[in-house]
Order: structure tokens, then sequence, then C-alpha cells
């Protein structure tokens, strides 16, 4: 195993959790693990053997926009960095022999320079459509990561290489990792939904199912992780490709989302697959790509009102993509120093925040500039009320509260220790509400909390208790340091890097994006 590259795989963990990709972040956003780095490698190394096996994926559920939600997981930090190291390792060896009907696997292989696969697969939707080709299926798959096989997937991956230690990798990464991670309805399928190393075995699995569909010369089949385009000349032509993907999916235990199947023709194309902001989403690139101050200033008004605005309007089909694509940029506006107008876009979020649930990171993101009361009873007011009910949501919230560094009143810290307390809150959120007791309470309140630590059996809100009592009183801390190295002796680099710290620190808050410090394109991965 000495062939995986952990020390690249913790890098990459920390650039997607930084871009949002984590499920459930770390209040300390893996800091503590500069500190154990040497020694977490080390140990993944001795351990790695026929008996490894990996914590229960740390789960919540992930609102989707309209108000469903999906499962989202990912693997404790140790187990996760083995994940990520042995799937870096496949990738490598593999993905350029995947299909090139996918353009999400495009992901693993391209350059720094290459565009990005999203750009690429919406440039080729309007290629087809421009060739001639007027009718397009388009549809994806009913829970995509729940129903991959794991049996299945081993198979597939063996089938591309044959060397030692890609077999032995192969065969370890499904019978020691995915197997005991596999879905808790159906043992032996499904992989955990969040890390993007999923993302790249998900493409795999597919492969198959992208070489059948493109033996037609009758028409273009293409897809970005299960998004599915079958474009077509003539309707006939669309149902029967619609009728063989249901076919060849049923080999590999698959099948299409009925609700999200559709084929759709002519100028239809036009209005539901191809963005009509295209245009001012280019122009607002190119001005933010040029770093020219008066560029920018000249396409701020079309990205607050034209874009940013217009993007919570109902009959927006893109709605998604313009709120993900705007509120990235200006929170770059708001590091950077320009000026907008940031009554309307506060107002629009607060206004809307119950609604879209499933941009709550960069919503709270952007409300975090504003330190001031008025944002804390937002927050505050929030938590309270009935639309809170996602717990991903109420995550953000709860990580904002911690963000904006300011002393709640005593009935607002009641409400979190009555949180704390809750059994039936989901850990994660637990794990918050504990530290905001313990950064904003008294040394009884700590007390309360550090007398809750043999109670819990979730490690990770074990660790934010630890977090939690950096204020407590100098002797009952370090003898509670001391108990929990002793009776948990995995938790000892976390309490050194805790006792370490030079002030009691809570929350740890990634540098914000800005026009100096970042390429666009290479760090938003969504698009135009």
């Amino acid at each position: 195993m000495t062939v995986l590259d952990f020390e690249q795989a913790i890098k990459n963990i920390l650039r997607d959790d930084k871009s949002g990709k984590n499920p459930i972040p770390d209040p300390l956003r893996f800091s503590f693990l500069s500190l154990s780095e040497k020694n977490v490698i080390d140990k993944l190394k001795n351990e790695i053997t026929k008996k490894y096996k990996p914590a229960p994926l740390l789960e919540i559920d992930v609102p989707k926009p309209n108000f469903t939600i999906r499962p989202m997981g990912r693997p404790i930090l140790e187990d996760w960095i083995l994940y990520q190291a042995i799937v870096d390792y496949l990738a490598k060896k593999i993905a350029t022999k995947v299909s090139k009907y996918s353009y999400s696997i495009k992901r693993f292989t391209r350059s720094k320079n290459e565009k990005n696969p999203w750009i690429e697969f919406d440039a080729f939707n309007r290629k087809c459509y421009a060739e001639g080709f007027k009718y397009v299926v388009v549809s994806d798959i009913t829970g995509y990561f729940e129903h991959i096989e794991i049996e299945m997937l081993k198979n597939k991956l063996l089938n591309y290489c044959k060397d030692d230690n890609y077999k032995n990798l192969v065969n370890f990464l499904c019978n020691n990792l995915l197997s005991h991670w596999s879905s808790k309805l159906v043992k032996g399928f499904g992989l955990p939904q969040g890390p993007v190393a999923s993302s790249f075995l998900g493409d795999v699995y597919l492969d198959m199912v992208d070489k059948e569909m493109s033996n037609s010369r009758t028409r273009k089949y293409f897809r970005f992780m299960d998004d599915i385009r079958i474009f077509c000349k003539k309707e006939i032509e669309g149902r029967k490709a619609l009728v063989d993907l249901i076919k060849i999916l049923r080999k590999w235990n698959l099948s299409i989302n009925a609700k999200k199947t559709k084929i759709i023709s002519k100028e239809k194309i036009e209005n539901e697959l191809f963005d009509p902001k295209k245009t001012q989403l280019e122009a607002v690139q190119k001005a933010f790509d040029s770093r020219n101050e008066n560029q920018i200033l000249a396409i701020i008004p079309i990205l607050v009102d034209d874009i940013f605005e217009k993007s919570f309007e109902k009959e927006n089909l893109f709605s998604k993509t313009h709120l993900n694509f705007s509120t990235f940029r200006l929170k770059i506006l708001k590091t950077s120093g320009f000026e907008f107008d940031e009554a309307k876009v506060v107002g629009l979020i607060k206004n809307n925040f119950s609604n879209k649930p499933h941009v709550s990171r960069d919503f709270c993101d952007f409300l975090n500039f504003f330190k001031e009361e008025k944002t804390l009873d937002f927050y505050y007011n929030f938590l309270r009320n009935d639309s809170n009910i996602y717990d991903w949501q109420e995550l953000y919230v709860l990580r904002g509260v911690l963000e904006l560094n300011l002393k709640p009143t005593k009935r607002v810290l009641n409400f979190f220790k009555k949180n704390f307390e809750n059994k039936e809150k989901h850990w994660a959120l637990r794990s918050l509400y504990c530290l905001l007791v313990g950064k904003y309470g008294d040394n009884k309140d700590r007390e309360l909390l550090k007398d809750s630590f043999n109670s819990i059996e979730t490690l990770d809100l074990k660790e934010s208790i630890i977090l939690s009592l950096q204020e407590l009183g100098v002797g009952s801390r370090n003898k509670f340091y001391s108990d929990a190295k002793r009776e948990i002796p995995k938790l000892s680099n976390f309490i050194d890097y805790v006792k370490n710290l030079k002030k009691p620190m809570y929350f740890r808050k990634y540098d914000q994006v800005s026009l100096e410090r970042v390429s666009l394109i290479e760090n938003n991965e969504l698009s135009i």
C-alpha cells in the first residue's frame, strides 16, 4: 500500500472541504491534522490489512431545490484520507480509459488550462442542436449512488488494469471500505454520497452503459454524472433511445427517474436546456477574469439586478445555477472592496432563506460579512421558527452564529443549552450548540458539558465537548483532558492541539475568496 499518496489525498480533502463538498464540515476545518498528519499517515500505512474495518459514515440529509432531501455522508477523517488516496491512485491508472461520453469523468483527467467539464457539457448540447438534432431525451437515474452494486463495481474496476497493486487496492476498497459503508437498507449497495471520490466510482459504474448507448449512429448520447442527454433527429428515434436506456440500466440494477424523464422537441430545447442568461453570465465572468476595476464596476448591475435578483423568480428554470454563480461572485465583490446594493442582496437572502434551503451555505457566508446584532437576531429567529426543518440548513445557521462572535442574551444561551441536551437532535447540531454554550456560557455551563462527556457515543461530538471546555477553570479542564486521553487514546492528538492553542478558538474560517487570491475558473466548480 506504499503506492498511495496520503499527503495529496489530504490536500484534496481540504480543497473539497473548502469548496463546500463536505456535507458535515468540521468546526476547525481539520486544522488539528497539522499536529498529527505524519502519525495519521503512519498509522494508516500500518493498519491497512485485510482486517481493516472503517467507522460508520457520518450522515446527514441535505435539502434539494424542490424541498425533498437526499442522504449525504462522509467517512470519519482517517477513513476519508484512505478512501481518497485509493481512489486517487485508481483514477491515475484508469481515468483516461473510462468512456469519452462522460463529461464528468473529465474532472479527473483535465489539465488546469482545459475548460470546466460542465461548460463543455453545455457546449456539446448546443452543438448537437445546431447540427439538426431537434429532439432530446433528458433523464437521470433514481437513487444513483444508493443503487450502485459494490460487487459489480469491483468487477468493472478490475477489468481496466491487471497491475497487482491496482488489483489489491480495488479489492481492499470494495471489501474493506465500501461493503462496510453500503446502504443500511440493502447490503452490498451504495457509495457514500458526498466525497468527490465517490463521483469517480460512479462514473466508472456507468461506463458500460455509455458504451452500449453510444453504438447507434442515429443519436448522440452523453452525460454528466447521472444527468443523461440523448439527441436525435426524429421523435421516434428518441422513444427508441429511451427504451434502450431503460433496458441497459436494468442490467446494472439501475432505473431512470420517471418524473424527470422527458423528450423535448425543437424550440422547447432552447427554453428548457439552454440558459437564456448565458450572454450575461459570460460578460460577468469575462469582467472578473480581467481583474480590471472598470470592467467589474460595469457588470455589477447585471450581476445584482439581472442574475441574482431574478434567480428568485419561480419561473426561472436555471435558478440554482444563477444563485450559485452570483452569490460566489458577490462574496468576491464584498471581500475585494467593490460597492454594490448590499441592502438589496441581504434583503433578498433573508426574505428567501426558508424557501432556498439548498443554498444555505452561500447565504450564511454572505450574511456573516455583517457582524451585527440584527444578523444574530435573524439567525436566532430562524432557529426558533417552524421553517427550521432541515438539519443541514440549521447546521450552517449555527456555524454562522459561531462566526459572528457576538455574545447572545441569557434567553438565547438557554436555548442553546436546551438544544445541546436534546438527544433527538442530529449529533452535528448538538456539537455546534455545545460549542456555543462553551464559548458564551460560564464555568457552571461548561461543567454541565463536561459531565455529559461519558454518556456521548459519537466521537466527533466528544471532540466538540473537548473544544467547548477551553475556558473552563484550569484545574478542572486539565484533569478532564488527562482523563479523556487515558480513556480514549485516539483523542490524544486532538486534545494536545486544543491545549496548545494560543487563544480560545471554537470555529476556524477559511480565508475569504478575493480577486487577488484565487482563479475563479479553478476554484468555482459551478460554471456557466
